[in-house]
């Protein structure tokens, strides 16, 4: 009997299985509501707040005042979180990386990237 068929399969599902509870570590690292404040951007989008919420998958969305951005491709690996969002009829890219109760990093919209950070309420 040619056992390689199922130790291969059998190391894939454990890929799997490691792979997804990592997945859904980072994720919830992320969740909660963060006040954000940003560089080089119109006054009112200078500061706000970002809020990741955990149902099927991770969720978020930028609140600036009344005005809600929600993100589309979420997506969380280890300690960085991606995603894009709608904004005045162009999409744009969010990188963050977590460092404890703080992120740090940019968003980009063409060719233009506006540093941000953000801390955990």
């Amino acid at each position: 009997m040619n056992r390689k068929p199922l130790l291969l399969t059998s190391f894939l599902a454990l890929f799997f299985i490691i792979q997804t509870a990592f997945t859904f570590i980072a994720d919830k690292d992320f969740v909660g509501t963060w006040n954000f404040k940003a560089e080089n951007v119109p006054e009112v989008y200078q500061q706000g707040q970002i809020i990741f919420e955990l149902k099927d998958k991770l969720e978020g969305q930028f609140v600036i005042g009344t005005e809600k951005l929600p993100f589309e491709n979420v997506k969380a690996v280890q300690d960085t979180v991606t995603f894009d969002f709608p904004i005045n009829g162009e999409m744009a890219t969010g990188k963050l990386v977590r460092t404890d109760k703080k992120l740090a990093g940019s968003v980009s919209v063409g060719p233009e990237e506006y540093p941000m950070t953000a801390e955990k309420q």
